[in-house]
């Protein structure tokens, strides 16, 4: 009797053992179902399942849509042959393979891959993998046809480059009329001896000149709507010292950090530097052995200091910049509020103007 209860006791924990092995099939069965009618129900993301040896076993409607292969055709055929051109069969079969032998999906790639009626589509693919209980590896492809979407970037990008290329060429023009017109200015003062009238023209060349240098670096640089503090300023002095007949006596210290100022602000501190330069080279140097002119910029959080100096007679006692009749001093002032900025005149072993304003 004991052995006949043992043996029924067996038999019964084997039944359960059997419907709950039966239970968890089914489970996996409706979990499989759910899980492949989910995928179905996807409209426009098309997804694919295939095992580890490359052979197509799901494709969703979405992917017939795309790709042109019915279902019934495409599954138990091999997805290297059925989408992947030939130049890159070899890696999309590695790819397979990594992530089939590690259990790890690579990150998301885009492929240009070939339709059923021989067309490209450039498609971006993020990779799953399916690990059932008793089932074999599947690894699901989820695509997003991005073919417009990269047409649409290559547009912008060409009309990037087309917009680059025209902002160039007008920079070029300009500075090229710039450059025409402080050369005319240049003639005329030739052909005119009231030293006055040609003063006046010089100082406009010059002026011609500053704006001349500035939109040659905008032209050359990356950023066209921002230029190098330090390039244009040392450009800017080097070429108006030279206008002067003994520009290269003068020795030029210039002790400038650089940073990069927008063009709205670095064009007015060109044209500030340009005079308080000009008037450095006309009023202090005559007759001087050793002129010296020197420049120090230094940028401080927000605020940039800027200071001309040189080793001429200095200002006159009765000097003042407010009441000053000057047309160049009245452009100084005028820049420098523009620049929300402020500016001081000082004489002290020659003159020295310091000009302070927030670089945005």
């Amino acid at each position: 009797l004991r052995f006949a209860a043992k043996l029924l006791t067996n038999i019964e924990t084997r039944r359960a053992s059997e419907q709950r092995q039966r239970d968890a099939e089914h489970a996996i069965r409706e979990n499989e179902e759910r899980f492949r009618g989910l995928l179905d129900g996807i409209k426009g993301v098309p997804v694919q399942g295939i095992g580890a040896d490359g052979i197509v076993q799901y494709w969703n409607l979405a992917s017939e849509e795309l790709y042109g292969h019915r279902a019934a055709d495409a599954i138990g055929r091999d997805i290297v042959e059925l989408l992947i051109p030939p130049a890159l069969r070899h890696t999309i079969t590695e790819r397979i393979r990594r992530m089939a032998e590690s259990g790890q999906p690579v990150p998301a790639t885009e492929d240009w891959l070939v339709r059923n009626d021989g067309t490209r589509v450039l498609v971006r693919t993020a990779h799953a993998i399916v690990q059932l209980p008793g089932k074999d590896i599947e690894l699901f492809s989820i695509d997003q046809d991005i073919t417009e979407q990269r047409k649409v970037e290559d547009d912008v990008r060409k009309l990037a480059r087309e917009k680059e290329l025209m902002l160039k060429e007008v920079q070029h023009r300009i500075k090229n009329t710039l450059h025409t017109m402080g050369s005319l200015l240049s003639l005329h003062a030739r052909t005119i001896e009231n030293p006055e009238a040609v003063a006046a023209l010089e100082d406009a060349q010059s002026r011609f000149g500053s704006m001349e240098v500035l939109y040659d670096q905008l032209y050359r640089a990356d950023d066209h709507g921002s230029g190098l503090v330090r390039e244009y300023i040392v450009q800017l002095i080097e070429r108006v010292t030279d206008l002067f007949p003994f520009g290269d006596t003068v020795k030029l210290e210039l002790e400038i950090e650089d940073f990069s100022l927008h063009a709205k602000r670095l064009s007015p501190v060109g044209m500030i530097v340009n005079e308080l330069v000009t008037n450095a080279m006309k009023y202090a140097f005559h007759g001087h052995t050793t002129p010296k002119l020197r420049v120090d910029g230094r940028r401080s959080g927000d605020r940039y200091t800027l200071v001309v100096s040189d080793n001429g007679p200095g200002l006159p006692g009765s000097f003042d910049a407010s009441t000053s009749s000057s047309f160049g001093l009245a452009m100084v002032d005028a820049l420098t509020d523009q620049l929300r900025g402020t500016v001081r005149f000082e004489s002290d072993n020659g003159t020295r103007v310091r000009l302070e304003f927030p670089v945005s």
